[in-house]
């Protein structure tokens, strides 16, 4: 409902106001550099879930913020910016995917770089052994809503993935 949906906005600002603070940034100095921001996203929102009437062409629902994931079995944990579920063929932008899936949604403030692509396939091992391999896509977004917006719905290579555990091990043994 939008009570629920308002109470928790509020309770999210209250929680993050105190680290806003730390900074020593100003009321008006915040809001001159998150409006912009907040628009990049606003705008990807109405696109990504303003196919309600035809949830194959987009998002279907939105189900959390900052979840925490970890795998004990590979060492591994994250905090996702946003966890969704939307239809394969919005994903590929291939009709012929239907089947709803699970996907990660990462919100970058910078320029595009390859290691937001490491990150995002990290989160889809991680979101597979939560949701046991059941309905996890193997693609993720990419929003980027700093000076230059753009997005990108992208399937990271299993040979990425493969080398990113590989250095991880790596790491973990020394």
């Amino acid at each position: 409902s939008v009570l629920a949906r308002g109470a928790a906005l509020q309770g999210s600002i209250r929680r993050k106001a105190a680290a806003v603070w730390s900074l020593g940034v100003s009321d008006h100095q915040l809001r001159e550099a998150a409006e912009p921001m907040v628009e990049v996203a606003s705008q990807w929102a109405q696109v990504a879930f303003g196919h309600r009437l035809d949830p194959a062409k987009g998002v279907r629902r939105f189900l959390g913020a900052e979840q925490n994931f970890s795998s004990h079995r590979l060492g591994l944990r994250g905090k996702i910016d946003g966890v969704i579920e939307w239809n394969e063929a919005f994903c590929a932008d291939d009709p012929s995917l239907q089947a709803p899936r699970v996907a990660a949604l990462e919100i970058k403030t910078g320029k595009p770089h390859p290691t937001h692509m490491g990150q995002l396939g990290i989160y889809g091992v991680l979101m597979e052994e939560a949701f046991r391999g059941h309905g996890v896509s193997k693609r993720g977004c990419l929003l980027y809503i700093g000076k230059a917006p753009s997005e990108s719905r992208k399937e990271v290579p299993p040979s990425m993935l493969s080398a990113l555990i590989r250095n991880r091990n790596t790491i973990a043994a020394t």
